[in-house]
């Protein structure tokens, strides 16, 4: 009765359709442009709290920043 209603459907992701672009770019209103080269970090939460580890977040951006040879802050 349901046997021809039910369809197995995959679990994974078809990697042929959906793969990175290696020419992928993206320009920012500023004038900035960040290709696959560009290293980016971010963060989001619905609110910037020590219950979602912005504190955290912060104190690590500022050392990579200083340390990371290629960041950009």
């Amino acid at each position: 009765m349901y046997r021809d209603k039910i369809h197995l459907i995959h679990e994974g992701i078809n990697t042929d359709a959906a793969s990175p672009d290696p020419a992928a770019w993206v320009r920012l209103d500023s004038g900035l442009t960040l290709t696959r080269k560009d290293e980016v970090i971010t963060y989001v939460s619905r609110n910037l709290e020590p219950y979602r580890g912005f504190h955290v977040f912060m104190r690590r951006c500022q050392k990579y920043c200083k340390d990371g040879p290629t960041a950009a802050c």
